[in-house]
């Protein structure tokens, strides 16, 4: 699993000092990061929060852009609770909420769950969870969960 900022999406072209210092401005690092992990052989799954939003991608490219993440890894937007939502790349990612720009302040999370499902494989499921004032601790629909099972390396 790698913890990191904003991670799907291509800057503007061209970058200016203008754009220069926005997430979508690192592909080359984020492709650089992505590379040397399929290149060990790992499989990630990716978690960021920087979007402001809830999203989740299964890395085969199922998103409005056609777009997988570049070596096909899950990447999922947790999203801070608390916070003015936006939505960073929604193109880029299966789902998105909020599915506008506006003001809205982030009452979900997405929720983690890590479940063993034998000697050598672990599932994980982000499951978009709402916290606002009369859905506490509820799933949201429609927003589906994102499962994906991994082979656990015994090394």
């Amino acid at each position: 699993m790698w913890l990191d900022t904003a991670w799907n999406g291509n800057a503007d072209t061209p970058i200016t000092p203008i754009n220069s210092d926005r997430w979508g401005s690192y592909r080359f690092e984020r492709d650089l990061m992505s590379d040397y992990a399929a290149g060990a052989g790992v499989d990630m799954f990716i978690v960021h929060s920087d979007s402001h939003a809830l999203q989740a991608d299964d890395g085969t490219g199922n998103n409005a852009a056609g777009v997988s993440e570049k070596n096909g890894f899950a990447v999922v937007c947790a999203g801070p609770m608390g916070r003015d939502s936006h939505a960073a790349f929604p193109e880029y990612y299966t789902y998105t909420w909020p599915t506008d720009s506006g003001d809205n302040v982030s009452n979900q999370y997405m929720r983690l769950v890590f479940h063993q499902t034998d000697s050598t494989h672990v599932q994980v499921t982000a499951i978009p969870w709402d916290c606002t004032k009369n859905r506490r601790g509820t799933p949201m629909n429609p927003f589906p969960s994102l499962v994906k099972t991994y082979t656990v390396n015994p090394h």
